[in-house]
């Protein structure tokens, strides 16, 4: 029994040849896409951990910038007479000028 006399074998090796390479193929796919996704999906949690972190830190920047006025026994406010450090109202204006998302 030769490949010649034979078509049934012939066409049930190409469709064998045929299932075996989609399946390659489909199964190629399927990974440049897994891979594409997670990449994405990385990219997506750095961006949001990177933004999270930035305005933490500007609301802690912001605090200790306050936290400065409150080192003393006095009120912050009233310190304004006789000294050169600006009132509490002052630095908060400034801060809210400095970080508008806060206000």
């Amino acid at each position: 029994m030769t490949i010649k006399n034979n078509p049934n074998l012939v066409i049930i090796l190409v469709v064998i040849i045929g299932v075996i390479l989609s399946s390659l193929s489909g199964w190629f796919l399927y990974k440049v896409k897994e891979k594409a996704i997670i990449s994405e999906f990385h990219k997506d949690v750095n961006e949001r951990a990177s933004s999270l972190y930035r305005e933490v830190a500007i609301n802690f920047e912001a605090l200790r910038s306050l936290a400065i006025l409150f080192n003393g026994d006095t009120i912050p406010e009233y310190e304004q007479l006789g000294r050169k450090r600006p009132s509490f109202s002052t630095m908060c204006s400034h801060i809210y000028y400095r970080y508008p998302t806060l206000g």
